[in-house]
């Protein structure tokens, strides 16, 4: 007669560990950096979450930054803030527009598209956006994109996508902390 073997079982491999805030308020932000890089296509832009140098510039007109797509599930919900720098050649009034996707099998608005005020300046100015999420989950294999929207005006006017120049593009994202 063999006697049943008990084996220990294992603790965990990993330790999560979470800012106070982020568990009292059960959100954590998460910031990351507008980036570009060019290749022979032309300029790719993307969102990147260490500050590691990259180059790019958005021009007028709409573009697209992707952020990789999610290797575990997630859920967004509460409030976002984009800093960035628009930078004007000349006096005439421009406005950037910007609202956060979700990109699944289909792309769906997750913000209200978000309107700065009219910069009509000749000169580099920093603005920042607050744009409310609608709670929304993130499956393995999504992508969270923010489109850019610049205005056409008079002169020229661009956004840098540098994440280690001096006018960087950064993103705060509220992630819903499921403990």
């Amino acid at each position: 007669m063999t006697l049943p073997q008990k084996f220990p079982t294992q603790p965990p491999s990993a330790i999560a560990t979470y800012d106070y805030i982020d568990i009292a308020t059960g959100t954590g932000h998460v910031t990351f950096y507008g980036s570009g890089s060019w290749t022979s296509a032309g300029l790719s832009t993307y969102l990147i979450q260490q500050a590691f140098f990259g180059n790019g510039t958005l021009v007028e007109g709409t573009s697209t930054l992707d952020l990789s797509p999610f290797n575990f599930p997630s859920t967004v919900k509460g409030i976002a803030y984009v800093s960035f720098y628009l930078n004007k050649s000349a006096a005439g009034g421009h406005t950037v527009t910007m609202k956060f996707q979700k990109v699944s099998d289909t792309t769906t608005d997750i913000s209200s598209a978000i309107i700065s005020r009219t910069l009509s300046a000749a000169a580099t100015t920093q603005e920042t956006l607050v744009i409310p999420l609608t709670e929304t989950h993130f499956k393995r294999g999504d992508i969270l994109r923010l489109e850019v929207v610049i205005s056409a005006g008079a002169g020229t006017a661009t956004i840098e996508v540098t994440p280690t120049g001096a006018e960087p593009m950064i993103l705060s994202i509220p992630f819903r902390t499921e403990l």
